[in-house]
């Protein structure tokens, strides 16, 4: 396939300078895995929505309630990374329903459906911080485009968090949604890849710092931890991960306990 690996270190060739242009034909952009709620009275319309929601996110776990009550039952029982919801139903509004919810203290990502260009209710939507609306017939490419916006938002609204590192005398704090992946150069450092930069000769253990980390940020090899939210592709050919970065961009080769460690926190592909 025409890689070139750039060993940092003895113990760390995994960073790679160039790839082919065959693997980047065969790599696959990914997400994290989401739990859906679907929210509507209409049979055919909760089906429909639920289908194609299957076909952009094939791994997602999807419920579908017909009525506002089921509905909160549902989230009392368990949190959910996005809400859609149609707007006239019985008994209450899918309007009123998500005022409850907010008031459970829930922050899912919400999208309104309706078959109505309703003004107003987007209007108290905005009031209640609805994130999206999608206006009936309902398609592939408009639901797409919702899911697509809460991975953006996902990606750029991670509540902050700190974790403290040591490079010789030094000790400081490092913003964990700014780590994009965390390589072992040797049995005594470690380098911190960030937005901004990377951060060298950090003294600590990649099962030292895990334990600090969030669940998103997995093993992808004995000598890698990356976080899922910043990866960009992955080739399944080579098992190869690709992650942008301002100073030198990281092609990192997986393991086969990574890539399926990888693919197991995927939420869908697209070739």
């Amino acid at each position: 396939m025409g890689l070139e690996w750039e060993a940092k270190s003895k113990n760390s060739p995994y960073i790679c300078r160039d790839l082919s242009a065959n693997c980047y034909k065969n790599m696959e952009k990914t997400s994290i895995s989401t739990h859906v709620l679907i929210v509507d009275d209409e049979f055919n319309g909760r089906e429909l929505l639920a289908e194609l929601v299957q076909r952009i996110l094939p791994k997602a776990r999807i419920i579908k309630r017909e009525s506002p009550p089921e509905a909160i039952e549902a989230v009392m029982e368990q949190a959910f990374d996005i809400i859609f919801s149609d707007i006239r139903m019985p008994q209450i509004t899918g309007l009123e329903m998500l005022r409850v919810i907010k008031g459970m203290g829930h922050k899912p990502y919400i999208v309104l459906v309706s078959a109505y260009n309703e003004f107003d209710y987007a209007q108290e939507g905005i009031e209640i911080g609805v994130n999206g609306y999608i206006l009936k017939p309902l398609t592939l490419e408009k639901v797409r485009k919702e899911i697509g916006r809460y991975h953006e938002a996902l990606k750029n609204s991670l509540p902050l968090q700190t974790i403290m590192v040591k490079r010789g005398t030094d000790t400081f704090q490092v913003n964990v949604q700014d780590i994009k992946a965390i390589v072992r150069e040797n049995k005594h450092f470690i380098t911190i890849y960030t937005r901004h930069g990377f951060i060298n000769y950090v003294s600590s253990y990649l099962k030292e710092i895990q334990g600090s980390l969030p669940e998103h940020f997995i093993y992808v090899n004995r000598q890698t931890i990356i976080n899922m939210h910043y990866v960009n592709h992955f080739c399944n050919t080579t098992r190869t991960l690709f992650i942008e970065h301002p100073v030198n961009n990281l092609y990192i080769e997986t393991s086969r306990n990574g890539a399926r460690n990888f693919l197991d926190h995927c939420q869908f592909l697209i070739g």
